[in-house]
């Protein structure tokens, strides 16, 4: 074991053995993206298993990720389905605050933990008024919002297993230390992660900070990126949101008429 080699990062691929099955979440992005259109952004797809099971569904999918690792997984996983020519699925390697697509959507998704790593203002804003600029108007961005502490205080360690199945004979176990900044909303974590393989063992380390989010600084910073009709629920079955929980999920849409100061409505994207 003290011979495993050390990996700076895990693979995007590995990673997902430590994320929650995501059946449940794709059936409410898809239910709540029917009620606006059928073509969809998913900002932040990382490997693709959201924006897969949305095209499944029928729906028309963009996945945008600026991760080049987790799009080659994301396109490989595509690629592997038994009818990958049946979905309507693009993928693009690009910044999401910077990338100009070529028209307007019905509705985009912001899931996992992605809003979290968007620790400079400047950033989020940009990453929010892209968004604005590449929905219709009328449509809408649902995304997960990860929740501060009501206490202020979250600092401990955590020992856990992967939360996919694995394939027999492989082990995987994570140790995740965190520490939090209440004056500034940004948890830190470093995250020791070892995997066991037949042919051998695997050691990752990763080491992140994440801005947290109270439901009322998220609804100022939509309205002022010039979104309206924001809703809240605290989980995937609508339920409210519970002191306890670790995110919220947020729908805010984009107003039928224009703003002032608002760039001129774009096509629909091809």
């Amino acid at each position: 074991m003290d011979n495993a080699p050390l990996i700076p990062r895990p693979s995007p691929a590995l990673a997902d053995l430590f994320t929650p099955d995501r059946h449940e979440e794709i059936a409410f992005w898809c239910d709540l993206a029917m009620g606006y259109g059928r073509l969809v952004i998913n900002w932040h797809c990382g490997t693709g298993e959201v924006a897969i099971g949305l095209a499944r569904r029928g729906l028309r999918v963009v996945g945008v990720d600026p991760d080049l690792e987790a799009i080659e997984v994301a396109r490989a996983r595509h690629a592997a389905l038994d009818d990958p020519d049946s979905l309507l699925l693009t993928w693009m390697c690009h910044e999401p605050r910077l990338i100009g697509l070529p028209g307007q959507a019905d509705f985009a998704v912001l899931s996992g933990d992605c809003l979290g790593n968007y620790l400079i203002d400047d950033n989020r804003a940009g990453l929010f008024a892209n968004a604005y600029h590449h929905l219709r108007p009328g449509g809408a961005l649902g995304m997960t919002v990860p929740l501060a502490p009501p206490s202020g205080v979250m600092h401990n360690t955590y020992i856990s297993g992967p939360l996919r199945r694995v394939p027999k004979g492989v082990f995987a176990r994570r140790v995740s230390t965190l520490r939090y900044d209440a004056a500034q909303s940004v948890l830190s974590g470093r995250d020791e992660v070892l995997v066991r393989l037949p042919d051998g063992e695997q050691r990752f380390q990763d080491s992140y900070s994440r801005r947290l989010y109270a439901p009322a600084e998220i609804f100022a910073l939509l309205r002022e990126a010039g979104f309206v009709a924001i809703g809240m629920w605290g989980g995937w079955d609508r339920r409210r949101l519970r002191a306890a929980s670790t995110a919220f999920i947020v729908r805010a849409e984009r107003p039928l008429t224009r703003l002032v100061g608002r760039n001129p409505d774009r096509k629909v994207l091809d």
